[in-house]
This record gives structure tokens, sequence and C-alpha cells, in this order.
């Protein structure tokens, strides 16, 4: 029995043509996510600037009575930027090898389909794995911007007050939709009290489970832990930021008590 040869090549046509389709669905992610500037005047897009990374990171800055420092967001859009980027290009190689071996393993086999059929099932195939990486990355960089935004703001706070070094903590719901890895990094064994850090103690690279030392941007992908500053003086009473005395040391107490 002839051994068939390996099946038709895609022209180059057809790789710019699935490139420009993959293109056309991450420009609207992209210009949701970070910004509506660059969009073209004639097409139309839903945005709500409170939902983008510019609009919560310029909401939790005001939160901390501060007016949004300009180059850390274009750092931060920049890095969210990258990632989706780097997410697009993935697709696009990944629709070419995906449609390119269907359309070699279907001649292999005989079967008979065309090019429009089968590049519209896999754009649909990969579009669901896409997303799901999408999702990450949106939830990952929005809780990251979130947490900057409060940081800058408790930043300039401290520093006002002579503190280079502020003492931070999370604020989460203490409930069971909490994970394990939050409970640990983020609260005493009480599960009451918020666990306090030097900020020169937290990170701002993505958080590995296991690693002792919180992270800026969260525990996990959608981690709804905020970061927040403990002026000094204040401590915690029932698991609530209160006034205790002009020398309290929050963070001296608890590191007293865990050693």
């Amino acid at each position: 029995m002839p051994i068939k040869p390996p099946g038709p090549v895609i022209s180059q046509v057809v790789v710019k043509l699935i490139h420009k389709a993959v293109d056309h669905v991450f420009d609207r992610i992209k210009l949701r996510m970070l910004s509506t500037s660059l969009l073209p005047k004639q097409i139309e897009i839903g945005y709500n600037r409170a939902w983008s990374l510019p609009g919560i990171f310029e909401a939790a800055s005001r939160e901390e009575g501060t007016p949004p420092d300009l180059k850390t967001l274009k750092q931060l859009l920049d890095i969210a930027g990258g990632y989706v980027d780097a997410t697009r290009h993935r697709t696009k190689a990944q629709v070419v090898n995906e449609v390119t071996s269907f359309l070699k393993d279907a001649h292999m086999k005989g079967v008979k389909t065309d090019l429009p059929t089968v590049l519209g099932g896999k754009l649909t195939e990969v579009a669901r794995d896409t997303m799901v990486s999408m999702r990450r990355i949106v939830e990952a960089e929005t809780n990251n911007v979130k947490n900057v935004g409060i940081l800058e703001g408790a930043i300039r706070i401290n520093s006002s007050q002579g503190i280079n070094d502020p003492v931070v903590y999370w604020v989460g719901v203490n409930d069971s939709s909490r994970c394990d890895e939050c409970w640990r990094l983020y609260s005493l064994p009480d599960r009451i009290t918020p666990k306090v850090y030097k900020l020169s103690e937290v990170g701002h690279s993505y958080h590995k489970k296991g690693e002792d030392s919180p992270k800026i941007g969260g525990a996990h992908v959608n981690c709804q832990c905020t970061l927040a500053t403990l002026m000094p003086g204040f401590g915690f009473v029932g698991g609530r930021v209160a006034f205790v005395s002009n020398n309290h040391d929050e963070l001296a107490k608890q590191r007293s008590q865990q050693s």
C-alpha cells in the first residue's frame, strides 16, 4: 500500500488571516484592560474605566488620600500588556499548529475536509484555553495594580511621618472561602488578628506556595486580600485596627509572641 504524502501545508496568506483573527480578539482584551486611547475611531467597544487597570489604580491611590503616580501606573500597564502580548503570540502559534496538524491527519486518513470549517473549529477550541489563561492574567494583574496603588499612598503617608519602612498587613474575608495559604501568610494562628510585616520583607514577584514572604500582588490568582498599612501606636483589638498607645509597636509585639 503506497504511503501518502504528508498532506497540505497552509499558505502564508492563511497564516496571516489566522494572526489577524487572533489579533482582533487580543486587541479588544488589551484595550478594555489597559486603555481605549489606541482604539480606531470607527470601532466601538464597551468600556468602563472604573473596571480597567488604570481606573482601579487611581481609585486605590485616592482611597489612601494621594494622587496616582503616573510613572508607576505606566510601568504596571507595560508589565500587564507584556503578559497579554505573550499570550497573544502563543495563541497564534497554537492555532496555526492545530490547523496544520488537523489537515495533515485528515489527509493521511483520507477524510475530506475544508480549511474554513477546520479553522473555525480550532479557533473555538484554542479560544477556550486562551480565555482561561487570560482570566488568570487579568485577575492577577488587577489585584497587583490595586495593591500597588494602595502601597503608593501608604508610602507617602508614612514618609510624611518620617517612616521609611512602613508596617503593612493584608485584609481579607475571614470565612471558609479563604485559602490555607492566605491564612498562613496574612493571619496569626488565632485566625482573627492580621499578621504584620515590614514593607522591606514584602516581595514584588508572583508568590509561590510555601514561601514565607508575602507578595504585593497577593498569594495566588484571584486573591481577595488587600494590602493596608498600620501606623505607629496602632494595633489590633478583636481583629480590628485600634489605637493602643503612643509607644505601642504591633510588629515587635507579634514577633515576640512568635519567638
